[in-house]
């Protein structure tokens, strides 16, 4: 449970706020504007009608379905959102509702146990013969994620029954000499591993290993698939990492989300098969993506074509995409990734995410959502590829994948704080969260984000601990007291209750790119503790674009108004006077100005409709 502070008012907005609102939006009671995430006129953004289409399925009320293949995963991580959240909080009006839920999507499975309402009321007729495209595998991850939660939270195992019989018809159908191949989109296979380890019946760990090393086993498979039905014959396979065999793979191709499910499924199988070889690929990946592929704020996916991964080092601030959904797979990957081998590289990166990429997807007020979070914003600049772009949140997506996907990730915060390997017990980040199982129980009280200097409560209530307590990169050092002795940072405790203080060094940073990616060159970024920094046009005297910085000047100070508690950053800065020509043989001339005002990053867009940097130009005489 959360004690109070910076995750507590996320996780009160969550039961308080957000459950009920995107609840009410898959009713189509919501009175809101929905968005195409991207410009095409295409795309489904009347209504979500997702909770409806499973209604029509389970023959309560007529009607045909409405958006996409994947529209029922957006009820699945609604439900995973109220699991988490009912093991923090009392809620009996909130478990009733996601009961009549469940209700709903057990009379909406079909008789053999198939469950996408899509195919069920649209196209029965082609059942697993669309493969890249059709998600309905993708729909059964969400929906095991969904029942295992629900199951660990209430005990009530409906839906993990359904989505055992979804499963079972996946067997029936899957396999050598049966369907050989996977879903497009992946995602059952990180879900399997999960239903695994909730009933340790080996057959769903065996049948993640098939959907992952079936992909790309027969590169002609979705053609075949195609040409059966007398469609043409082409499939990018780089868009569905199914080119070649993943642990063959050495490159981050295609679909950002897709990658890092797929790689979030390697880490627990080379995990659980102790696979030298799988591990070995899945940290190509990652080293692949995070030293040539990610963004400051953790962010990946450089272009809307595909959602997709570019080339290294292509690092555009304006055009890219940055899916919140991608953020989060980074997150989940780096937890996977530090459970297979601990090393604190990966925390390093999850938190980046989880600070910066995830956390600016959502607003403050937990009812407007970006699908896709850019690093530079000029509100009057409008080209055909930034379509997707947007400088203020929508209300709701018509590709819902996003505002879920944040709430459960929020919901479920304590468990991207702590990770427990047998005997060893690591602490990750240091704020308001808490952890407790059958041998140990911490709580961590703290008065983030003012200070990380952080007071722990822990017993150990049956063996000892080794205790690790991360210090984190931004962090010049970390200083922990045990009953108020100086200790090392890694501490053996053995039954008993004990208080830990943590302390930590740390001042705003000035952040440099890697000279390949030409679009920062000549330009800084800030950050504070674990905060990416960006500069809104709003807090300026003159617009962001226009300002130049030194970046040796660099002052904070805290803030608590409508925009929540924060440090700002006061930068020294001058602002270029603008010329009346666009090209001149003079350089242009910069005037005096107060300290160029800076907010995190996540906070961008709260406000009004503003320009908005997070990579600004370096005075060059400073």
């Amino acid at each position: 449970m959360v004690n109070q502070g910076f995750w507590e008012k996320y996780k009160k907005l969550i039961k308080d706020v957000v459950l009920d609102y995107q609840y009410l939006v898959m009713l189509d009671e919501a009175d809101i504007k929905i968005e195409a995430e991207r410009e095409d006129a295409s795309l489904p953004s009347e209504r979500s009608q997702a909770i409806t289409n499973l209604k029509i399925a389970a023959g309560l009320m007529e009607g045909e379905h409405y958006g996409w293949w994947f529209q029922d995963t957006d009820v699945y991580k609604w439900i995973e959102t109220a699991a988490y959240t009912l093991e923090n909080f009392d809620d009996e009006a909130l478990k009733t509702r996601v009961d009549s839920v469940i209700d709903i999507i057990e009379q909406a499975q079909d008789q053999d146990g198939y469950l996408s309402t899509y195919y069920q009321l649209r196209a029965p007729h082609l059942k697993y013969k669309e493969l890249d495209r059709s998600h309905e595998l993708y729909n059964a991850g969400h929906l095991i994620e969904a029942a295992v939660a629900y199951a660990k939270a209430t005990g009530n195992e409906t839906l993990l029954e359904v989505s055992k019989r979804y499963v079972d018809h996946i067997m029936a159908h899957f396999g050598v000499g049966k369907i050989e191949g996977a879903d497009g989109h992946q995602e059952i296979e990180l879900a399997l591993i999960k239903l695994y380890n909730y009933t340790n019946d080996v057959k769903y760990l065996d049948l993640s290993r098939y959907f992952i090393d079936v992909r790309g086993k027969d590169p002609l498979f979705y053609n075949k698939q195609k040409e059966a039905l007398g469609q043409d014959p082409f499939t990018n396979l780089d868009y569905l990492q199914a080119y070649d065999q993943p642990i063959h793979q050495k490159e981050a191709k295609g679909h950002a989300v897709r990658v890092l499910y797929m790689m979030e499924a390697m880490a627990d199988l080379a995990l659980h098969q102790n696979d030298q070889a799988m591990e070995d690929a899945v940290m190509t990946l990652w080293d692949d993506i995070v030293k040539r592929k990610m963004y400051v704020t953790g962010g990946v996916g450089q272009t809307v074509h595909g959602e997709s991964f570019a080339d290294g080092y292509e690092l555009p601030n304006d055009t890219m995409y940055c899916e919140t959904c991608a953020a989060i797979g980074m997150v989940n990957t780096a937890q996977r990734l530090f459970k297979l081998k601990p090393d604190n590289r990966f925390i390093d990166v999850l938190e980046r995410a989880l600070y910066n990429g995830m956390l600016s997807g959502m607003s403050q007020d937990g009812k407007h959502f970006y699908y896709v979070n850019p690093l530079e914003y000029i509100k009057d600049r409008y080209t055909p590829d930034k379509g997707h772009v947007k400088g203020q949140r929508p209300e709701w997506l018509g590709c819902a994948c996003c505002p879920p996907n944040i709430s459960r990730t929020i919901a479920s915060i304590d468990s991207y704080f702590y990770t427990r390997i047998e005997n060893e017990f690591y602490i990750h980040m240091y704020a308001d969260a808490h952890y407790e199982d059958e041998d140990i129980k911490v709580t961590q009280l703290s008065s983030f984000p003012k200070s990380v200097d952080n007071t722990f409560e822990i017993t150990i209530k049956k063996g000892s601990f080794n205790l690790r307590f991360r210090k984190p990169q931004w962090a010049k050092y970390i200083k922990v007291r045990l009953n108020g002795t100086v200790v090392d940072n890694v501490i053996w405790l053995a039954e008993g209750t004990y208080t830990i203080t943590t302390e930590m060094d740390y001042e705003p940073l000035t952040l440099y790119t890697n000279g390949n990616v030409v679009h920062n060159s000549n330009k800084v970024a800030f950050q504070y503790g674990p905060f990416v920094y960006c500069g809104e046009s709003i807090d300026q005297k003159e617009a962001i674009y226009k300002y130049r910085v030194n970046p040796t000047t660099i002052f904070k100070q805290w803030h608590n108004d409508a925009l929540g508690r924060r440090y700002n950053l006061e930068v020294g800065a001058r602002y270029v006077v603008t010329q009346d020509s666009l090209y001149s043989n003079e350089p242009e001339a910069l005037e005096a100005s107060s300290a160029l005002n800076l907010i995190p990053y996540y906070l961008w867009a709260n406000r009004a409709h503003t320009d908005m940097m997070v990579w600004l130009p370096i005075d060059k005489e400073s």
